[in-house]
């Protein structure tokens, strides 16, 4: 006997005497039931819904570069690493090189395409989304920069320089209690750290509380004596106490 179709099949059996049908009869019986079952099987395709097309981002080209205006070594560097990022256009790092020797001379445009293609050839590079963010930030774009800086800390919670930059970047911003929270970190992370030491105390003084401003203000000059913005800070809080 042939296996049983779908319960919604219909049950030739009963149309047969199940003690006298012989072996032609089963294999007829069977033979009725195929178009049922390819009725059904064409009914499942068809409900199922067809898959969608993967989703890639495009690539950006290797940016092109103007070098004019270097001295002769400093447009060798360039163009080095320019021809290398060309000649292996799937490689992460010969992008990220050329990011960081465009951004090294100020020339942000070219490095941040630079950055884009090593972060989509390499996407789990906490570094990578920092020195975009950083980049983004000294062209002016404040609100990439946050994205990338915190992409950088969602790859790597504990990385220290993202932290940094984020937490400076909130207090530019007027975001106080999460610049707080982030130069904290910083601090329990490594002691001592005279940046993180400066923002606190610039966090607290635009908040008004003079008090702790001034706690780690004083703090920040004990770690870098020649502190010259802290200083300068101190002095105008000590004078209007």
């Amino acid at each position: 006997m042939c296996a049983q179709p779908y319960q919604t099949a219909v049950n030739f059996d009963m149309y047969y005497n199940t003690t006298t049908h012989s072996p032609g009869q089963d294999i007829l019986s069977c033979l009725l039931r195929l178009p049922l079952l390819l009725l059904a099987l064409a009914l499942a395709l068809a409900a199922t819904p067809p898959a969608l097309p993967a989703q890639t981002l495009t690539l950006p080209d290797v940016p092109d570069v103007v070098v004019d205006d270097f001295s002769a070594p400093v447009r060798q560097q360039i163009l080095e690493a320019h021809d290398s990022a060309k000649a292996t256009p799937q490689d992460a790092t010969a992008s990220a090189r050329l990011g960081r020797i465009l951004h090294a001379y100020k020339l942000l445009p070219p490095a941040i395409t630079s950055y884009r293609r090593a972060r989509q050839l390499d996407p789990d590079d906490p570094e990578l989304a920092y020195y975009l963010g950083i980049a983004q930030l000294q062209s002016g774009d404040d609100a990439a920069a946050l994205t990338d800086l915190r992409e950088s800390l969602r790859i790597m919670p504990g990385y220290q320089p993202a932290r940094l930059r984020l937490a400076e970047l909130l207090l530019k911003n007027g975001d106080l209690d999460e610049a707080i929270q982030l130069f904290e970190n910083v601090l329990e992370a490594e002691p001592g750290t005279s940046w993180a030491l400066h923002g606190l105390g610039q966090a607290h003084a635009s908040k008004g509380e003079t008090d702790s401003a001034i706690r780690y203000y004083e703090q920040a000059v004990a770690q870098y004596e020649r502190f010259g913005p802290v200083h300068y800070a101190l002095g105008l809080l000590y004078r209007d106490k």
